[in-house]
């Protein structure tokens, strides 16, 4: 470790930064194969939550390393923040396209971060009884009863 770090906190900001653009190339070449239809794009940004490429039981334990430790936290909460903005910031363009409001689709996009992060917490718990098809699935599913339950006024086609 000492030949390639010159210290703990450079390390720990390379694992960061690689579990980041993990997850940045793992959305955006979801999002580039799905086609223009806006359920195909939300679609694929969730699954790229639960896919191969960072959804495995050793990467789940470094994130979560990097969300529970007090001073880790602190430490890269920026850096943490701006990988969520950009994620939301293309989930909301496509959610914008089936509800009416940024009010509305900011509200979702919350309920949907909260949901995918307790599959994310359910996945590290139990291992060897989750099935990220279903967690996928699951928010799907949560995401078109909410969109079918919300006001209809002035929302684009679904």
């Amino acid at each position: 470790m000492n030949f390639h770090f010159k210290s703990i906190d450079l390390l720990l900001e390379a694992a960061f930064n690689h579990l980041a653009d993990e997850f940045d190339q793992a959305w955006k070449a979801r999002l580039a194969e799905a086609g223009p239809e806006p359920w195909d794009r939300i679609t694929a940004m969730v699954d790229a939550y639960f896919g191969a490429e960072v959804f495995t039981s050793e990467k789940l334990a470094v994130w979560f390393t990097f969300w529970v430790d007090s001073g880790l936290r602190d430490a890269f909460r920026s850096a943490a923040v701006r990988v969520e903005r950009r994620y939301h910031r293309d989930l909301e363009a496509e959610i914008l396209r089936i509800v009416p409001s940024k009010k509305e689709a900011a509200t979702l996009i919350g309920m949907l971060s909260a949901l995918v992060d307790g599959y994310w917490l359910q996945a590290l718990l139990y291992p060897k009884t989750f099935k990220s098809k279903h967690a996928v699935q699951s928010c799907l599913t949560w995401l078109r009863q909410a969109v079918e339950n919300a006001p209809k006024q002035g929302r684009g086609s679904a």
